[in-house]
């Protein structure tokens, strides 16, 4: 699903931020939109995301913002601050004064790795239904409808992890705005015929993919792993299960996925916090929490060949633990995100391959395992990838010295620390919106990456970590005896 309240194509989701081999990442500035993630989402610290708006200058646009040249710009902002209501939904809450827009970023633990057992697709389809169907008083369709109409952005997505919501509105629509989000996360109601629709959209999102040449499986294929490291299913029928999807497994999966218990509200824009803390909690703290389901277990023990219904291949590293402790979950997911920009500079490894992806800050180890993952280019196969993956890889783990350890750990510091929102730095050449709607995202990420730690305990957690003991987790769950491949391919 996109914005606002429209349909986009299904490409490239959150890649690994960039983690040069000898400095610091750079915080970007480029395209965020409301379409957030779906076309490519790098972090804060990292590219571009949004790869389908643009992300050069909008001059008509950028007229109502200082120049990025200029010296005069002075946001007037509070700092982020946080509380819990009772139901265990946590808020993010920032005065941002610079023009009369809130963002509100609404994310659930609802995303592809919480499809159940053979219901592939399942929260796809769910995050479309819940943009779609009736909710609270409003018939289906209408909630995004009135969003647009009082000249609103809204739009949702699901990826590996989570489900995020996003708007953008004035702040005298914040009122009604939440209370939008707090009758969606009570109930939705869906009939057949929005159902037929959006099992349309879903497939339709697949062709498009299928069809760009510049569309990569990067993201869409983390619901297949999820599928066989969880389930140890050998056929994914990606295009095949959505029509068998009902509309019960849809409600179902909204009650145990779309839950106060894991949700995380991020307000960011021109309100008082006293004011909205109260409009929070006047909409969402009567919610009562709902017990979630499980999480599955890893189930792969062998590297296996699976098939699925598209017709392209791609392949994963993996390594499915148990892992032990927050640490060595933290440590290959830092690995990951190093290890991605060693491949993303290797000319062999794209050579062969069309799009490469790691376990990182978004796709942070642990309900997932830890990952590398390949899509050959057209004439090249999984097979002719392998070789590569692990030629780079044994290299990488044997130049791992202190010196690199210690800038992988800052990297993961900084990402988790740093605001895109600086007190002298002007919008230009953003829009507005778009600042502060990237802003929030990245702050419902961070929150999922610290696993309920505190900013100091986390950043604390990663300085403790010694180069030894960062080598020992390496060496114990990325050697070739370790990583276990999962080779996906066109079949039945």
């Amino acid at each position: 699903m996109t914005g606002f309240g429209t349909s986009r194509s299904s490409t490239p989701g959150p890649r690994a931020p960039r983690m040069p081999p000898t400095r610091p990442i750079p915080r970007s500035r480029k395209g965020f939109s409301m379409r957030f993630i779906k076309n490519g989402l790098l972090l804060l610290a990292a590219a571009c995301l949004a790869a389908s708006l643009s992300c050069g200058k909008d001059e008509q646009e950028a007229q109502k913002f200082n120049r990025a040249d200029e010296d005069t710009f002075k946001r007037d902002m509070s700092d982020l601050t946080s509380f819990k209501l009772s139901n265990g939904i946590t808020v993010y809450l920032q005065e941002e004064r610079t023009d009369h827009q809130v963002a509100i970023e609404a994310i659930y633990r609802a995303g592809y790795t919480n499809d159940p057992r053979g219901e592939v697709q399942l929260a796809h389809l769910a995050e479309h239904l819940s943009m779609k169907c009736a909710t609270g008083n409003m018939p289906a369709g209408e909630s995004m409808d009135l969003v647009r109409e009082h000249h609103g952005m809204i739009s949702a997505e699901a990826v590996a992890d989570f489900i995020h919501i996003d708007y953008v509105v004035d702040a005298e629509n914040l009122d009604e705005t939440l209370g939008i989000e707090a009758s969606r996360l009570r109930e939705i109601r869906c009939d057949e015929d929005v159902l037929k629709a959006q099992k349309a959209e879903v497939l339709a999102e697949f062709d498009r993919t299928l069809a760009d040449p510049k569309s990569t499986l990067t993201r869409l294929s983390l619901m297949a792993l999820a599928q066989v490291a969880y389930f140890g299913q050998t056929h994914i029928p990606i295009r095949a299960g959505v029509d068998k999807l009902t509309l019960d497994e849809v409600h179902r999966f909204h009650q145990a996925f779309y839950r106060p218990d894991d949700m995380i509200l991020v307000l960011i824009g021109n309100f008082t916090k006293a004011d909205a803390e109260a409009l929070v909690r006047k909409h969402f703290e009567s919610i009562p929490s709902r017990a979630g389901a499980p999480d599955p277990t890893f189930t792969i023990a062998r590297s296996m060949r699976v098939t699925w219904d598209l017709p392209a291949s791609v392949i994963y590293l993996v390594s499915p633990g148990p892992f032990e402790s927050f640490e060595e979950r933290m440590i290959l997911s830092m690995f990951g995100a190093y290890f991605r920009q060693v491949l993303n500079n290797s000319q062999d490894a794209f050579g062969v391959c069309k799009a490469i992806a790691c376990s990182n800050q978004v796709y942070s180890v642990g309900r997932l395992p830890f990952f590398i993952f390949a899509q050959p280019k057209e004439g090249f196969t999984n097979q002719n990838v392998l070789p590569i993956l692990y030629a780079h890889l044994d290299q990488t783990v044997a130049a791992l010295n202190d010196k690199q350890v210690e800038m992988i750990k800052t990297s993961m510091t900084s990402f988790v620390t740093t605001s895109m929102l600086k007190a002298n730095v002007p919008d230009y050449p953003l829009m507005h919106h778009q600042v502060i709607g990237q802003e929030g995202l990245n702050i419902g990420m961070k929150d999922m990456l610290r696993d309920g730690r505190s900013v100091d305990e986390f950043v604390g957690e990663i300085e403790t970590i010694t180069p030894d003991e960062f080598r020992a987790v390496i060496a114990k769950r990325v050697s070739r005896a370790a990583l276990l491949n999962v080779s996906v391919e066109q079949g039945r």
